[in-house]
């Protein structure tokens, strides 16, 4: 596939820069429908695993209504989000501590699975720690710019 778009053909540098975060949207999707595939999920079902893997270093307690939002998807969707995932064994629903009526959402994952979606996250990170400091937090903050201005257009 082409990443050849109207405002990427003249070789500026905001072109080349364009194309480059295309290509690298690109290449993270294809690593994400790959990891999926190898665990037997889909790609949003991925991404859910991988927010809750965040969250469990945190120390949060997970509720399905946070994973919707995150995911940007119904509460219907959630649940069926949820059942395969408690189907394929990688996470449980126990009953929410604070709240009866809730639940919590717990990986419930292999050692195998666990260190595959580490080990992708570990080497992205890697990748990211070889910028210095100053580079890092000037991209950082050019990310949050194009993130807002991504949210803002129509």
């Amino acid at each position: 596939m082409s990443t050849d778009y109207p405002d990427t053909v003249r070789q500026t540098p905001e072109a080349s820069l364009m194309r480059a975060l295309r290509e690298y949207r690109q290449a993270e999707q294809r690593l994400i429908a790959r990891t999926g595939a190898a665990l037997g999920v889909s790609e949003n079902d991925l991404v859910a695993l991988r927010y809750l893997l965040w969250e469990e270093r945190r120390g949060s307690l997970i509720r399905p209504k946070a994973l919707g939002r995150y995911l940007g998807l119904s509460s219907a969707s959630i649940t069926a989000l949820i059942d395969r995932l408690v189907a394929r064994r990688y996470v449980s629903r126990s009953p929410d501590p604070e709240d009866r009526r809730a639940v919590i959402i717990a990986l419930e994952l292999s050692d195998d699975v666990r260190g595959r979606i580490e080990r992708v996250n570990s080497d992205l990170l890697a990748a990211l720690a070889r910028l210095d400091p100053e580079s890092s937090a000037r991209f950082t903050g050019f990310l949050q710019d194009v993130r807002l201005e991504i949210d803002r257009v129509d």
